[in-house]
């Protein structure tokens, strides 16, 4: 395991196969992250998935992407 790293998942589930494993301080771009829901659709080299939106800092509950 790495510390602080971020799972990109293939659906907005966290049971859902894993897309990749992001270290700290990746940069990617926000697709989807739409307010009072918990995932968030990602795009991040050539990877695209879901992440859950607490592992974002920044990021707040009820903000809309």
């Amino acid at each position: 395991a790495i510390p602080g790293a971020i799972a990109i998942h293939a659906s907005p589930d966290a049971s859902s196969a894993l897309v990749a494993v992001l270290r700290p301080g990746a940069v990617g771009t926000f697709r989807l992250c739409a307010a009072g829901t918990e995932w968030c659709k990602v795009s991040v080299q050539h990877y695209s998935g879901w992440l859950d939106r607490r592992a974002v800092w920044g990021l707040l509950p009820q903000e809309t992407i």
